[in-house]
């Protein structure tokens, strides 16, 4: 006689969900089946090996999240000694440097350009070949996409 044993239910958070989340329900069955409801529109039905699987792959993916949460602190120090290794090299003063990141925070007014910091990361830029060619030799326009300044603010925000 086949039998549906419940086993749990919970709601986890789902983006497409939004703030209801997603409600997940798991069960066994007599035909030795593990079976997960998620929501209304899907069910997972599979056998022991399957749900280990399963198992192992979202351990895999916990672990990985844990590793890049970590690393976050690690990555924002690099990102920031990079910035600043370039600020050194250009020659950028504590002054200049505060401009630089107040457009890298947002270039609202477009005058990043007529800044000293302009000219010595540009220099700094070209000089270490950083830069591609194309966009050093670009004149600067507004139907230009790969103007200089752009370029500079747009590599340091990747950093």
């Amino acid at each position: 006689m086949y039998e549906k044993i419940h086993i749990m239910d919970d709601v986890i958070e789902n983006e497409s969900s939004g703030d209801r989340g997603l409600s997940v329900s798991a069960h066994v069955d007599t035909l030795g089946k593990v079976i997960l409801e998620l929501g209304n529109s899907m069910t997972i039905r599979t056998d022991w090996q399957g749900a280990v699987s399963l198992s192992e792959i979202l351990r895999d993916a916990v672990a990985k999240i844990e590793a890049i949460q970590a690393n976050g602190a690690r990555l924002l120090e690099l990102a920031t000694y990079r910035r600043t290794s370039a600020y050194s090299s250009a020659g950028l003063s504590p002054t200049e440097i505060d401009v630089v990141e107040s457009y890298i925070e947002e270039d609202s007014d477009g005058c990043f350009i007529e800044t000293t910091a302009y000219v010595k990361l540009l220099n700094h830029f070209c000089d270490t070949e950083a830069m591609p060619y194309e966009v050093a030799s670009q004149p600067l326009s507004n139907e230009c996409t790969d103007d200089p300044d752009d370029w500079i603010l747009d590599h340091l925000r990747k950093q």
